[in-house]
């Protein structure tokens, strides 16, 4: 039979000028929930494409079917921009599709625009702005927990008209203090290498502060995420525990340690007809609508860490965790308040409609230019809850910031984050890599991610993405085998990050846990936030590989006891989980890169928060000066560097430089007796592609019987004043 094809033309909104170089995908969705590739092609000088297709493409399994077709438009790393309707029972020879028109400011430029969502009318101003993104502000970076815990903790106490506070969890109890006396303080002198043993530490809580005051102000609002019955069915506890490590609910002892103050407590159920599970990751603190602060960290004492990350640290609780946050005042407040306003509104529909501060002025000229975006679930917030426009289809914003960055990079990428298992991330990469000759990537990651089935994701993304490259230098640059993996080798670098306590009798070794979900480009975008790089933060959560990854943990450790309890659950929850995986993975909900129209019913995602920095027409040959600040102060810590030096030879060689002299310090001064060792200041060593800590360093050439390699840390009981040996 003859080939059949699609024909069609892509043209920006309103004009007849057609869009080249984009890539047009058709695909046959079939009834099975599936989908076949039937081809693709890109776009000529005037915006028009062809695909031919073969029968063979999408009737293998049910002969004489016709295909119901979609078309998919793509724009650079692989963004997608538009999906047209879908095209049922297609017969005919030659399916032409109605010219599509897109709006330049989806398919151009770094900001974010939402593009799935209005293909021809973003929210734009006259000159193609997103209106989400703002000038006159001023931030501060602040890295890690001994930084970001003590301001919050100062913001609330001089807090003079509202609190609002969201975040997933807030870890209660006396354990939790946000400010720790200084080591000079005339009264409680605290020494966190050398606290005094058997005196209770007086340090202040900021939830304590915020209970206490909020009689005199006008509104303190608590948001948190709750699954129900957690607390109530201690087998659901103590199952949650044991695949994230923690208990991940806090609302019941939120809803306690508040109730009868002034402070309003709201609850994000993770239950949810429109999307289960759903959960609110987002993390942000808004101070008297004029300063916001967007988070990292989840509020645990665990978080507390110093830019040292001391095994020996009294203060992080027994973890060592690094993670980024950002304080920001100016108009881009605004943006931060309606995030919050909107979940809390959608909390709780029956109560009274909160509505964002507006109107901040600019407190610095020019000041810093922010975008504020977020992803956001479909079918969760109304009209009455964002005080303007329904969000039926949710945002991945998140998503759509990277994939805008990546695709303009030219100099370097820098991702630092919690996970790292987004094929999309990948795949923009990996497409820039060959458009881009001086382009260097460099990731700083978790060899063990905290999420059942993700270590081992992971390492086989990284691994493929690295074979893609070689062999994509091998195809486009015309290099053998041997020179396009030197070329990766020199371009790529991969790393993870570590404490060393040289001092004890026996080294010790702990790998830092990275919490951060950061990014620069090329010294003019930066983001900050909550959002990880994984399915859940971008785009549809990875149920598969997390209940994969659980189950083959079970069968590789050997825990007989795990596994029969979980068969039980398994057995007991089949029910629920036929309704989930159908519900959010087949059914209701085909899997979608970004927030799609064409669908009724999205992907389950996760509530998230980023913030970009970035100005609205970045020139690559001027530095951002927000920007190369935060990185010399990431950088600096992982380095230990006082100062960075020029990169002659590109970024990634020094980095390469500062792990190998870590290595090398790692294989010798453990042998030394403790007196005579030297630590080298840098964090970093490289990737290897293992998860257990002493099978990566034996893989490095590390003689792990010369180490105390530990999983925790000691943890100084800050009520007791006594230390917690693990």
């Amino acid at each position: 039979m003859a080939d059949k094809s699609i024909e069609g033309r892509v043209v920006y909104t309103g004009t007849e000028r057609g869009i080249d170089t984009l890539n047009i995908v058709a695909v046959d969705l079939d009834p099975f929930f599936l989908e076949d590739a039937l081809g693709s092609s890109p776009t000529d000088g005037d915006g028009n494409f062809k695909i031919k297709y073969s029968q063979s493409r999408y009737n293998d399994w049910l002969p004489g079917r016709n295909p119901d077709i979609v078309v998919r438009v793509y724009a650079a790393g692989g963004r997608l921009l538009h999906e047209t309707s879908e095209q049922s029972n297609v017969a005919v020879a030659v399916l032409k599709i109605a010219t599509i028109e897109i709006h330049p400011a989806n398919v151009e430029g770094w900001l974010v625009t939402n593009a799935t969502l209005e293909p021809t009318h973003p929210k734009v101003d006259a000159a193609g702005v997103p209106i989400t993104w703002t000038q006159g502000n001023s931030i501060e970076i602040l890295k890690d927990g001994e930084t970001v815990f003590p301001k919050l903790t100062d913001a609330i106490s001089q807090a003079s008209r509202s609190v609002h506070f969201m975040n997933m969890n807030l870890w209660l109890g006396a354990g939790l203090i946000t400010k720790f006396p200084a080591k000079n303080d005339p009264v409680h002198p605290f020494d966190p290498q050398n606290p005094k043993i058997g005196e209770p530490v007086a340090g202040e809580r900021f939830h304590e502060i915020l209970r206490t005051r909020a009689g005199g102000l006008s509104a303190a609002n608590v948001l948190v995420q709750d699954i129900p019955f957690v607390d109530q069915i201690p087998v659901i506890s103590t199952t949650l525990r044991w695949l994230f490590g923690v208990n991940p609910d806090t609302a019941d002892e939120v809803k306690e340690f508040f109730r009868g103050t002034r402070v309003a407590v709201r609850l994000s159920s993770i239950l949810s007809l429109s999307n289960f599970p759903t959960f609110m990751h987002a993390k942000a603190v808004v101070i008297d609508g004029t300063k916001a602060f967007v988070l990292g960290s989840t509020f645990s004492r665990s978080y507390f860490g110093g830019e040292d990350h001391l095994i020996n640290d009294a203060r992080h609780g027994g973890a060592l965790i690094h993670d980024v946050s950002l304080k920001v005042e100016g108009p881009a407040v605004e943006h931060v308040d309606r995030a919050f306003t909107t979940v809390w509104n959608a909390a709780d529909s029956s109560g009274s409609a909160l509505s964002p501060s507006t109107g901040q002025p600019a407190v610095a000229q020019p000041g810093v230019g922010i975008q504020v975006v977020r992803t956001l679930p479909g079918g969760t917030f109304a009209a009455s809850h964002t005080g303007g426009n329904a969000i039926p289809h949710g945002e991945t914003g998140a998503l759509e910031a990277y994939q805008r960055a990546i695709a303009h990079a030219k100099k370097f990428i820098y991702l630092e984050d919690q996970y790292f298992t987004a094929p999309e991330i990948f795949q923009a990469m990996l497409q820039r890599m060959t458009q881009a000759p001086d382009l260097e990537i460099i990731i700083v990651m978790n060899s063990k991610p905290d999420v059942s089935g993700y270590p081992e994701k992971q390492i086989q993304l990284l691994k493929q993405f690295q074979s893609e490259l070689v062999e994509e230098f091998q195809k486009k640059l015309a290099l053998t085998k041997e020179q396009a993996q030197a070329q990766v080798a020199k371009r790529v670098g991969i790393f993870t990050l570590w404490s060393c306590n040289e001092k004890t009798p026996k080294y010790e070794i702990m790998p830092i846990y990275v919490h951060s979900k950061s990014a620069i480009v090329d010294d003019v975008w930066a983001t900050i936030g909550s959002a990880n790089l994984d399915g859940a933060s971008l785009n549809q959560i990875e149920l598969d590989t997390i209940v994969q990854g659980t189950l083959a943990s079970l069968v590789e450790t050997k825990k007989l006891f795990l596994r029969i309890l979980f068969g039980v659950l398994m057995f007991l929850t089949t029910p629920l989980i036929l309704l989930t995986v159908f519900a959010t993975k087949i059914g209701l909900s085909r899997p979608t890169q970004h927030a799609n129209p064409g669908q009724s019913r999205q992907p389950t995602r996760s509530t998230e928060l980023n913030v970009v920095i970035c100005e609205k027409n970045p020139d690559p040959a001027v530095a951002n000066p927000a920007v190369v600040d935060f990185r010399g102060q990431l950088w600096r810590e992982h380095l230990g560097l006082a100062s960075l030096p020029s990169p002659a030879k590109g970024w990634v060689e020094i980095w390469n430089g500062r792990a190998a002299d870590k290595l090398s310090n790692l294989q010798q001064e453990p042998k030394k007796p403790a007196a005579a060792r030297q630590k080298h200041p840098a964090k970093i060593l490289k990737w290897a592609p293992k998860v257990e800590s002493e099978d990566y360093l034996r893989a490095l050439g590390v003689a792990t019987g010369d180490l105390n390699v530990r999983t925790k840390a000691d943890k100084f009981n800050v009520e007791t004043g006594q230390w917690e040996k693990e």
